[in-house]
């Protein structure tokens, strides 16, 4: 039995400018974070956390795996470059699934480099954010990608 997320970003919520509160911008999204525990990933984790998202976290592409079979989060953020290529992965075992069942997920690539050094697999995920960013840019990014997915 797949359950689906509780909330899905489909109205507009206007620009994230500096002026915005971003306390409940993401209230109610379900963001499945796939990855090892870096410091960028953390901070992205916590960035969702302050904008209202429920985050779930799992530590590799199998774990997601099998969360996947009972639960479709609203995306997905993941490493984009990391030295054990563990983001491509994520992405890859995401696009195996059926649409319904996951397959057509979102993803948001996280990069503490820039982005030529991971140009070779920027298109597989539907946004990216470069190391440092502020909880701004993340709640910018994901309605980015929760709008042009919806």
């Amino acid at each position: 039995m797949i359950v689906e997320p509780t909330r899905t970003l489909s109205r507009d919520l206007g620009p994230v400018s500096a002026h915005t509160d971003l306390a409940h911008l993401l209230n109610g999204l379900v963001v499945l974070s796939v990855g090892r525990a870096s410091s960028e990933q953390a901070a992205v984790n916590r960035a969702l956390k302050a904008t209202g998202a429920v985050v779930l976290v799992r530590s590799s592409a199998a774990e997601m795996a099998q969360m996947l079979r009972a639960f479709i989060p609203s995306l997905v953020v993941t490493e984009a470059a990391s030295a054990d290529d563990a983001g491509a992965a994520v992405v890859r075992a995401i696009r195996r699934l059926p649409p319904d069942d996951g397959g057509a997920l979102p993803v948001i690539g996280i990069c503490a480099r820039t982005m030529d050094d991971f140009s070779t697999i920027a298109g597989q995920f539907q946004g990216v954010l470069v190391d440092p960013f502020e909880p701004r840019d993340v709640a910018r990014t994901v309605l980015r990608v929760m709008k042009s997915s919806s």
